[in-house]
């Protein structure tokens, strides 16, 4: 890529009504909205490896487009005893790494993948959230990662941030 060039891809749910729009420019972001209307918008992701930040300034190899279709028995079924794995995923190949994205019926997912041999030293990974309008937002603030998530939520407006803000989470 040569100076502010942009490539871009898009990723659609099965049933169509999610739409993932990601960016590949100075940083590596994605957009995503549910029957046209835009629910985030231009949300950079990194991950930093070692002395490493991943998602900035990426060179794209190539992609690969693949659809899940599966059913999933979970060893201990606690609400069902099969649970349906279902989305388009998209994969985007970078010197060293892969960022794959999934669109599902109900939601989009990303995930880094490191392509180094041995153990890697994960020092942070980074994802601002750019709210294109004001919505009521439900969050279990929990202290720690060892949570089974059972926090009580606390339900914020969003309205105390005004459109196009970030909401950060490191």
């Amino acid at each position: 890529m040569v100076g502010t060039s942009q490539e871009q891809e898009k990723l659609a749910s099965p049933n169509g009504k999610i739409v993932a729009n990601i960016n590949i420019g100075k940083e590596l972001t994605y957009s995503a909205s549910f029957n046209g209307e835009q629910i985030l918008k231009d949300c950079p992701l990194s991950l930093q490896v070692g002395q490493e930040l991943l998602g900035v300034n990426p060179k794209l190899s190539n992609t690969k487009r693949t659809k899940i279709d599966e059913q999933i028995r979970p060893v201990v079924p606690l609400k069902q005893a099969v649970v349906p794995n279902k989305a388009n995923a998209l994969t985007l190949n970078f010197k060293g790494y892969s960022v794959e994205f999934r669109a599902y019926d109900n939601g989009v997912a990303y995930r880094f993948i490191i392509n180094k041999k041995g153990v890697v030293d994960i020092v942070i990974e980074g994802i601002n959230y750019h709210l294109p309008t004001a919505f009521e937002a439900h969050i279990s603030k929990t202290r720690n990662f060892n949570t089974s998530y059972e926090q009580p939520y606390t339900h914020i407006s969003t309205a105390q941030y005004k459109a196009d803000d970030e909401i950060t989470y490191l």
